[in-house]
């Protein structure tokens, strides 16, 4: 990635991420979208993603370890997918706990 980080991509990419986000923001916040909260609709609690991504992965992953010792069930190769997929599907969740009573966190 370093190889390309030159000022034109630099500019490119985030043209890029600039015209995206708003048509992004705009599906993912549709009022009642039919088919109930998906991981793709996270749009309504974007900040919450983050903080929760960047602060309570590492608590998650030590309880893991703590309650379920190496994921025996997993090869050496895919225990990190395994530890990873655990940890996403419990940030999902509480991502979801949020979105089911309505709490969304707004600036």
């Amino acid at each position: 990635m370093k190889r390309i980080w030159t000022p034109s991509w630099t500019l490119a990419s985030g043209g890029i991420c600039f015209w995206l986000a708003p048509s992004s923001t705009r599906r993912s916040t549709a009022k009642r979208a039919p088919g109930g909260p998906s991981p793709r609709r996270g749009g309504a609690n974007s900040i919450a993603a983050y903080v929760i991504a960047h602060t309570i992965a590492e608590p998650i992953g030590a309880a893991l370890h703590t309650h379920f010792g190496r994921f025996d069930l997993a090869s050496r190769a895919r225990a990190p997918l395994v530890h990873g997929a655990c940890i996403l599907a419990a940030e999902w969740g509480v991502l979801y706990w949020m979105y089911r009573r309505r709490i969304f966190i707004k600036i």
